[in-house]
């Protein structure tokens, strides 16, 4: 069955933005070859300054494979972009040059789009692997939580506003970059501002989203993506994030998940500041103070200091490499997961480890001064002994009463001879000249 133009219908380009990694496109390209569905070639878009990927391609002896050098060099955006525009295919599937494809890739992700004609973009699920090609079961299901791919259903995505805007700019679920297949003609419709360079992935899903695309979803791992220090994910792109964000912001005033999507923004703006990706002050601070009011809990504190001067920057980013900040959390944490001991005091003193309580015998107390000191007690009175209570001096007052109760006390003796001489003194004292004995 052919189209109009006399192609193969349902026939896919493969397009492979390369640059300076012969021996990764050459991987690249043969799980490309490897698939089993059967309609598909290979279009490969080389903005190399040197011949490494070229000869790389040409000892693949293939006619479905076909190669064009740029000149001059376009860039990532505009490379991409190139080979969009050069695919004579219904559908294309991008492929960057390190990473690659499971072998029935193609077969699950073209059939729901050959079956309904309004679906613009089939996506899947990728796995993470290192240089050497080894898998990364943890990134893998970090980042299948962090974009919520593992929890999708297999088939059209909802359609409504709210669910859309939420996949696209908080989940960021689709990836077209390495694990989608997209209706040409569509991708082709879009204009990408210079400013959305190199972020023109995240710029192409919500533009065919904003003219009427539908998307469906293959709940599988059929894609490798390649994780090493040269990915074009690790140099950071604020500025191209800012302005998508910017717009989507503006353009959907009224979705109920526009919220969430300042949310991201915001931490994907705080992230940005604990980093130190610039290195200046003044930028992270601008960065804390704007990501600040969609902020919460302990993030919204340290955004507020961080905003506040320069130098608070500098102490924030010796703090976290000190380990005294909190990590950021990037995935769903379960329920039952635990927090993160950060002990007492500010949040960025952090308590690392639990001292063990020494015996009270072995502990050194302090005790906080108060803010008036108190004034000096007073002496205890000396503890005369009874025999001596008799030669103080009281004054006036409590010697007229005492004299009084000795009058009286005189009146209530025994007489002399039922005394016992050996019986203790009065128990009454009250300073007198009496000694309050017997005679």
């Amino acid at each position: 069955m052919t189209d109009d133009n006399g192609d193969i219908a349902g026939m896919v380009t493969a397009i492979v933005p390369a640059y300076e990694r012969p021996d990764y496109v050459v991987h690249a390209i043969r799980s490309a070859l490897a698939q089993t569905y059967p309609h598909v070639q290979v279009l490969v878009g080389d903005d190399s300054r040197t011949d490494a990927v070229a000869d790389a391609v040409a000892a693949i002896a293939d006619p479905r494979v076909h190669y064009h050098r740029n000149r001059p060099s376009l860039g990532a955006m505009g490379n991409w972009i190139d080979l969009v525009h050069r695919a004579p295919t219904e559908f294309v599937a991008s492929l960057n040059d390190d990473d690659a494809w499971a072998p029935t890739f193609l077969e699950h992700t073209v059939a729901p789009m050959l079956a309904d004609p309004t679906i613009g973009l089939s996506f899947c699920d990728a796995t993470y692997v290192d240089e050497v090609g080894t898998a990364l079961p943890d990134e893998s299901a970090l980042w299948s939580q962090v974009s919520h791919r593992d929890v999708l259903p297999t088939g059209p995505v909802d359609p409504s506003p709210e669910a859309m805007l939420r996949m696209i700019a908080v989940w960021n679920s689709p990836q077209p970059a390495y694990a989608a297949v997209l209706r040409r003609a569509l991708v082709a419709a879009i204009d990408f501002p210079p400013a959305t360079d190199p972020c023109h992935d995240l710029w192409c899903t919500y533009r065919m989203w904003t003219n009427g695309a539908r998307f469906h979803y293959v709940n599988e791992r059929l894609t490798y993506y390649r994780v090493h220090g040269g990915n074009l994910t690790n140099a950071g792109f604020a500025a191209a994030e800012d302005f998508i964000f910017g717009v989507i912001d503006a353009e959907q005033p009224d979705t109920p998940a526009r919220a969430e999507m300042r949310r991201r923004w915001a931490l994907i703006r705080f992230s940005r500041a604990m980093r130190n990706e610039t290195g200046i002050p003044a930028a992270a601070q601008d960065e804390f103070a704007a990501a600040r009011r969609d902020l919460d809990g302990w993030r919204n504190q340290v955004a507020r200091v961080g905003a506040s001067s320069p130098l608070a920057c500098r102490a924030i980013w010796a703090a976290r490499a000190a380990g005294r900040v909190p990590p950021q959390r990037t995935a769903r944490t379960p329920p039952h997961a635990p927090r993160r001991d950060r002990g007492r005091g500010h949040y960025l003193r952090a308590r690392t480890r639990r001292r063990r309580r020494q015996p009270r015998c072995h502990r050194r107390t302090r005790r906080r001064p108060l803010r008036r000191p108190l004034p000096p007690r007073r002496a205890p009175p000396r503890q005369r002994h009874p025999e001596h209570l008799a030669r103080a001096q009281p004054r006036a007052r409590d010697r007229r009463h005492a004299r009084r109760l000795c009058r009286d006390d005189r009146r209530r003796l025994p007489p002399r001879a039922a005394v016992d001489r050996r019986a203790p003194a009065h128990p009454r004292r009250h300073g007198c000249r009496c000694r309050h004995r017997p005679d």
